[in-house]
């Protein structure tokens, strides 16, 4: 990548790279751009010349990215969402657009508001693609942002965010004890608590949970006998079992449907999900346009 002739790109070129490298497949990337096979392995190949790396190499039955093509995916994505900022606010057309939105979350807890805010988006934007990734630790906001992997994030709440990064209040929930009627009962003292089995969410990251942090500054020590990256695995590993988990009240509309739940025997605070986009999207149209949908489904 010495001789790298970075006039000779255009965003056209980007784009598609970056489509071949999300679908894995020039023909998937053909049709979600509208143009033939042919023009965009005619595009892939000017890309690769100016570049000078093959960018995707065959594997099986299809291709994969080369490790160059996985560390320019996060820049190239970067610099189309700052493309994308130079739009004025009177240029957006959803119902012309055939890109993709990118959201990250934890899906499960936010299920029910990511099926509304998936109905709006395909009704005034039918072409467009959209992609829902778990997310991980909310502190991956930052990253996910900075790098264009995500158009918005949907996240629970920090006390602050990076410079860089603009938030808003989305939803707001209260947490509850989820148990399984028929191996206990319900969570009926801070002692009952204290004894119990619990089963938590563990991301990987360092920060603790709002409840974990309440629990500490209270000075209650919960024994965290199980856990879980996500909700719906947690759920379907406390099937059938004693263990208690204190989540958002919100899914006991879906992945705890089958638990009941008891109030907490000592005061919480509420959960909060913030909206957050990085800054160089402020203004940009496209990305106000979806705020405005998450926004509507408060």
């Amino acid at each position: 990548m010495k001789d790298l002739d970075i006039y000779g790109l255009d965003g056209r070129q980007l784009k598609l790279f970056l489509c071949v490298f999300d679908t894995v497949s020039v023909s998937r990337a053909a049709d979600q751009l509208g143009i033939t096979q042919s023009t965009a392995s005619h595009g892939l190949e000017r890309l690769r010349k100016a570049l000078g790396d093959p960018l995707f190499v065959k594997s099986g039955r299809g291709i994969a990215p080369t490790d160059t093509a996985k560390e320019l995916a996060p820049r190239v994505r970067a610099v189309l969402i700052g493309l994308e900022g130079l739009r004025t606010s009177a240029t957006y057309d959803p119902a012309q657009d055939t890109g993709a939105f990118r959201i990250a979350t934890n899906v499960t807890e936010i299920l029910p508001k990511l099926i509304e805010i998936k109905a709006r988006i395909c009704k005034a934007a039918p072409h467009v693609t959209i992609h829902f990734h778990d997310m991980g630790s909310r502190v991956n906001a930052g990253e996910l942002l900075s790098a264009g992997a995500a158009d918005l994030v949907i996240a629970v709440s920090l006390p602050s965010y990076p410079s860089l990064l603009l938030a808003e209040r989305l939803y707001s929930d209260r947490s509850v004890c989820y148990y399984c009627p028929k191996q206990r009962g319900p969570v009926e003292s801070v002692e009952d608590f204290v004894e119990a089995k619990h089963a938590a969410l563990d991301f990987g990251a360092s920060i603790k949970s709002s409840v974990g942090q309440e629990l500490e500054r209270q000075g209650i020590i919960r024994r965290i006998r199980m856990t879980a990256p996500n909700s719906h695995t947690l759920a379907e590993l406390m099937r059938d079992s004693d263990y208690v988990a204190t989540m958002p009240l919100r899914l006991h509309k879906t992945v705890f449907k089958d638990f009941s739940y008891s109030t907490p025997p000592m005061a919480l605070p509420p959960i909060t999900h913030d909206m957050l986009w990085h800054v160089r999207n402020d203004n940009a149209a496209r990305n106000s346009w979806l705020r405005e949908v998450v926004r509507s489904t408060r």
